[in-house]
């Protein structure tokens, strides 16, 4: 298996949804080879603290905590970790997400070097559904999540040979397409950085896919 850097933002309040997440990164990834890297931008929760404590269940984690007094967002988080990044593939999950089952390998297939790959994602009813997404709630905090239950639904809903072209978080790409951009662009501090890149990635040729399995 090629191995990924998985690229982690957060933020204040959010240290239970980064334990979700990590949770069903030890769960759901197929191997543990994979490096994880977690950008703590700011912190009221003891976030960094905890983080550390994790070091023995992901001895591939590496910590990176903003020291300033105010947030510096997330282009310029993402900017970094990719840089930081020392695997040719890296993969950007928001601390608010949870990966199904073998999430890697299900990347990893429709992954080459001119391609960038999002994950179809599944998300509770707080946007108006849409052909791109499946909208299911599991719970509405971390607290009250059912893993369990998401486990199973992503296992009913995958379609194997389904792909379709769209861009969206979560992505897994070569670093390569990234650098040869330039990154992401810290201007669009707020929105629309999403777009940003999307434009330019277009510009430079790449392909994308959107794998429903």
């Amino acid at each position: 298996m090629k191995k990924i850097t998985f690229c982690i933002t957060t933020a204040k309040f959010e240290k239970s949804y980064l334990q979700l997440l990590l949770k069903s990164l030890k769960c759901n990834l197929s191997s543990d080879i994979h490096d994880i890297i977690v950008f703590i931008d700011s912190d009221n929760q003891g976030t960094f603290e905890w983080l550390k404590t994790q070091k023995e269940v992901f001895p591939r984690l590496k910590i990176i905590r903003n020291t300033l007094e105010i947030p510096v967002a997330c282009p310029i988080n993402i900017q970094y970790m990719f840089k930081m990044a020392e695997t040719d593939i890296v993969s950007y999950l928001q601390s608010d997400m949870v990966v199904a089952k073998d999430y890697d390998l299900e990347v990893l297939k429709y992954l080459d070097e001119d391609t960038v790959v999002s994950s179809t994602r599944i998300e509770p009813p707080l946007h108006p559904p849409g052909a791109e997404k499946h909208t299911m709630s599991f719970g509405m905090t971390p607290e009250e999540f059912n893993f369990d239950g998401f486990d199973q639904y992503s296992k009913t809903v995958k379609d194997i040979n389904k792909t379709t072209q769209f861009f969206f978080f979560p992505i897994t790409l070569y670093k390569k397409n990234w650098v040869d951009i330039g990154g992401q662009d810290s201007i669009f501090r707020r929105s629309r950085d999403d777009s940003d890149i999307l434009t330019r990635m277009c510009l430079n040729k790449t392909k994308f896919v959107q794998t429903w399995s």
